[in-house]
């Protein structure tokens, strides 16, 4: 369930099991798609089948199948973030030592600047940070 200044969504994990493949669901995040009044929801009679299959279903322990994800490639460093890397050691064995997410963020960040002067300070940023440890 997740609420917002005009609409909100509300849905199942087991949706598919559960309310069967409704193209609403299609229209936004949950079961029901975007709910911007009560009666964008199914009557109560419905919604209570719904939660009681759902209940059934966790009881039995039926688990969702969902589908392989392949593992993303790590986006290569920026070269000037490359160069400075190679320059300092420890700030390298660090950022190598991070797990793939983390290492990540660090290239996403120095890679996501729009100007060269924000670029070096945020290299030179992250390399003192790395360095730390």
């Amino acid at each position: 369930m997740a609420a917002f200044k005009a609409n909100a969504v509300f849905g199942f994990w087991k949706h598919d099991v559960i309310v069967g493949a409704d193209r609403k669901a299609k229209e936004a995040m949950g079961s029901f798609g975007c709910l911007k009044h009560l009666s964008d929801l199914p009557s109560k009679a419905v919604l209570a089948k719904y939660v009681k299959t759902a209940m059934k279903l966790s009881e039995a322990g039926v688990k969702v199948v969902r589908r392989k994800t392949r593992p993303t490639k790590a986006a290569a460093p920026h070269p000037e973030f490359a160069a400075a890397l190679k320059k300092s050691a420890k700030a390298k064995a660090t950022l190598d030592g991070f797990p793939p997410s983390a290492r990540a963020d660090y290239v996403e960040w120095v890679a996501d600047a729009k100007q060269d002067a924000t670029r070096a300070r945020r290299i030179a940023t992250a390399i003192e940070w790395l360095a730390q440890g």
